[in-house]
């Protein structure tokens, strides 16, 4: 007269992170199916903030690159074009917003991505940088 559970094998233990992991993964996998929105989705939905109508007043003194994403979130794009070795290394950067192409060139890669967002907001908000800034 035992009690129960006392006899239970190796192979009736199991790893019950693992099916609850499971058990999640089936329960979103059918609520997709289903139509119902999912969590990745609302994440999506919301992910890219409504753009600021006007230019902040202090839009000088701002970091370029932050102005860039209050005033067009999600538009700018900033891509490496180009590295070049040797003793005095350059890094060149391109800023695409709204079908414009900004480049600038720097020795470090954080100074040529705000170059290039100085001079794009040079020519779509016309706002006057300091030159030693």
């Amino acid at each position: 007269m035992g009690v129960e559970g006392e006899g239970e094998s190796e192979s009736d233990d199991v790893n019950w992170t693992y099916l609850a992991s499971f058990a999640l993964f089936k329960l979103f996998k059918n609520w997709n199916f289903e139509g119902k929105p999912t969590v990745q989705a609302a994440v999506e939905k919301s992910s890219i903030p409504r753009p600021c109508q006007t230019l902040p007043k202090t839009a000088a003194t701002m970091n370029p690159v932050a102005l860039l994403h209050l005033m067009r979130p999600g538009a700018a794009v900033f891509e490496e074009a180009m590295r070049v070795g040797g003793t005095n290394p350059q890094v060149t950067i391109m800023c695409h917003i709204d079908g414009q192409t900004f480049p600038a060139t720097a020795q470090r890669k954080k100074q040529a991505k705000a170059e290039a967002a100085k001079a794009a907001c040079r020519r779509l908000f016309n706002i006057q940088y300091a030159l030693n800034a």
